[in-house]
């Protein structure tokens, strides 16, 4: 996503950012497969680190996109009541 931002010029108005809502892989770098499939398509990923979402993250973003029902129903129960995020 970064690179499609980025080849449209519209990195400096939109931050964009992933997070899991699981910590299985905490601090660790995508999986040599993923790597190799970005690489296929002129992408670098091998400095990116895996993360959890923070509560810190629905203040910080205005929106946090779910990939599917059951991360959508983890981020609900973690969003805090006053967060600005969507």
């Amino acid at each position: 996503m970064q690179k499609v931002f980025d080849d449209k010029g519209l990195t400096e108005k939109v931050q964009l950012d992933s997070a899991g809502t699981h910590a299985y892989h905490v601090d660790e770098p995508p999986d040599p497969r993923a790597i190799a499939a970005a690489r296929e398509r002129a992408v670098d990923i091998s400095h990116l680190k895996a993360r959890k979402v923070s509560t810190e993250d629905f203040y910080r973003f205005d929106h946090i996109i779910a990939m599917d029902a059951d991360n959508l129903a983890v981020l609900d129960a973690m969003r805090p009541a006053d967060s600005s995020a969507e």
